[in-house]
C-alpha cells in the first residue's frame, strides 16, 4: 500500500537490533516472536547484540549511559544470548563474538528450527 508505514521482507532476511528490544516497549521474547512471525519459512534471521563480559569498565560505562537515557533491559553473557535464541525454536548457523571498544558484540544469525541449514557450496 503506498504512504503505510507497513514492512516488507520479501528477501527472506529479517534483522533485528537486538541490543535495545524495550525501544518499542516488548520484552525481548515478544520482539523475537513477532520477527519470526515475519521470517519467511527459509528465510534467514540476523539479530546482533552488545552483551557483557562483566569488566568494571563496562558497569561504569553502563551507569553513565543510563544517566544520559539508555536503559539495558537484558545484560546477557554471550552464552546466555545464544541460549535465548536458540530455546525460541531457532537453530543458530552462525556466532561470531566481536570485540567493541566498551561492550563486546554478538553477532548471531538463526533460521526456523524445522528447516534445513543452506549449504553454500566450496569454491573449486
Amino acid at each position: 500500500m503506498e504512504g503505510s508505514n507497513e514492512i516488507k521482507a520479501n528477501s527472506g532476511i529479517v534483522g533485528g537490533a537486538c541490543c535495545r528490544w524495550g525501544t518499542f516497549n516488548l520484552s525481548a521474547e515478544k520482539a523475537l516472536e513477532n520477527m519470526k512471525r515475519v521470517l519467511k519459512k527459509d528465510g534467514l534471521l540476523i539479530v546482533p547484540n552488545f552483551v557483557r563480559h562483566g569488566s568494571r569498565k563496562e558497569w561504569l560505562t553502563e551507569k553513565a549511559a543510563e544517566i544520559m537515557g539508555f536503559h539495558t533491559y537484558h545484560p546477557w553473557n554471550f552464552n546466555e544470548y545464544c541460549s535465548f535464541i536458540q530455546q525460541s525454536g531457532l537453530k543458530i548457523e552462525t556466532t561470531r563474538l566481536i570485540n567493541g571498544v566498551v561492550f563486546p558484540l554478538a553477532f548471531v544469525t538463526a533460521r526456523m528450527s524445522d528447516y534445513p541449514a543452506l549449504v553454500v557450496p566450496e569454491k573449486a
